[in-house]
């Protein structure tokens, strides 16, 4: 049941990047909502068949956010004059559900660590590895990337700071819990789909069909691993 309906998210998603690259609009719109929705679905089925916990229940509102924010950046596409609002809508649901991630991590490994304080020490190191990849964004993103934040300037160095936290301290952590590996590579994979969306967004690239392509493949790949790693934690 659980690899038919990764397979069916699969598919979903190829079918919606088809048709955001040859069309666009409203349908695109619809059939992003439902590669979204499935990536949401496998998550459930998945904590059913494992039994739910207050750790699914957080990766799964993580997910939700998700698609909350698929669906809003779309609109940012259709409705251009609302640009702006569309754009930090969208990255307040990322941002939102990387919290509740993180929440789920905390909740898990607090499980096997118990009163251990290897959980505060992997947040150490991640919010380290975190503040130096945010700080080299912020002072030579732009110019290496030949990107122009602009007045979203603050909404990218914060949101690069939440990401690349959550990339470093899932990856930290699957190394003492060798089952959150594919939550992990989710998370990072999530981080590398934005940087190529950055491209688009902050580099006038929006309508490249291989950037779209690219952006969309790798972060549906991560919603989709994150969502597939309850039922192997």
């Amino acid at each position: 049941m659980i690899y038919a309906l990764i397979a069916c998210a699969v598919l979903l998603t190829i079918i919606f990047i088809v048709i955001r690259c040859l069309k666009g609009g409203f349908f695109a719109l619809f059939t992003k909502t439902l590669a979204s929705i499935a990536f949401v679905l496998v998550a459930l089925i998945s904590s059913y068949s494992k039994g739910l916990n207050l750790v699914f229940v957080f990766i799964i509102l993580g997910l939700i956010f998700g698609l909350i924010g698929d669906v809003v950046l779309d609109l940012k596409v259709i409705y251009k004059q609302d640009n702006d609002v569309y754009l930090n809508a969208g990255f307040a649901s990322f941002a939102i559900g990387h919290i509740m991630y993180f929440i789920a991590i905390i909740l898990y490994s607090n499980s096997i660590f118990l009163a251990d304080v290897k959980t505060f020490y992997l947040i150490c190191a991640g919010i380290g590895i975190a503040g130096l990849v945010t700080l080299f964004i912020g002072l030579f993103g732009e110019k290496l990337l030949k990107l122009s934040f602009g007045k979203f300037k603050l909404q990218v160095i914060g949101y690069t700071f939440i990401l690349s936290f959550m990339s470093a301290f899932s990856i930290l952590v699957s190394t003492y819990i060798s089952i959150f590996f594919i939550f992990a590579i989710g998370i990072t994979l999530i981080f590398v789909s934005d940087l190529v969306l950055s491209l688009q967004y902050f580099g006038g690239k929006q309508n490249s069909k291989l950037l779209i392509t690219l952006n969309h493949a790798i972060y549906y790949l991560g919603q989709i691993a994150i969502a597939t790693s309850i039922f192997f934690i």
